[in-house]
């Protein structure tokens, strides 16, 4: 449920001035999967596409230019719907580009689902799939590689 909170939120928050939000669903998706890089030119999906095992869509909102008022609005909201218990990765330093993912762990700790990627200030991004969970500090250096 938290998932389909954030994703319409950001879609909500998408209307609003320097702020963009985008989508790539399922056709999208199963095209890159089919033709690869020609079919899908964004770094992000294509990296998202190789990346999961099933994505069914990518979600980004990108506020990075809005007000400052705007940014915390949306941080905020989003942020209700976030529990720490799904925090699955955080930048400890404060070095990285990518602050904090949070996503659903299965029961046997195995695959991690429907992650959502914040990047404090600048978007956040959702991604509907699954990955094994060992595989989620690659995807986020891979994430880091794209910025």
């Amino acid at each position: 449920q938290a998932f389909t909170d954030i994703t319409g939120l950001m879609k909500l928050f998408g209307e609003r001035d320097n702020v963009s939000f985008m989508k790539v669903g399922r056709v999208a998706m199963s095209m890159g999967k089919t033709f690869g890089k020609a079919a899908i030119s964004d770094p992000w999906v294509r990296m998202v596409i190789k990346a999961f095992r099933r994505v069914s869509g990518v979600f980004i909102l990108d506020y990075g230019e809005c007000l400052e008022s705007t940014k915390e609005l949306i941080e905020d909201e989003i942020g209700k719907h976030l529990s720490p218990n799904n925090l699955v990765y955080s930048n400890k330093d404060g070095q990285d580009v990518i602050d904090d993912v949070f996503g659903t762990t299965s029961p046997d700790g195995e695959t991690v689902s429907d992650l959502v990627i914040i990047l404090h200030g600048q978007s956040v991004i959702c991604i509907r799939g699954s990955l094994a969970a060992t595989d989620v500090p690659r995807t986020v250096n891979r994430l880091k590689r794209q910025l």
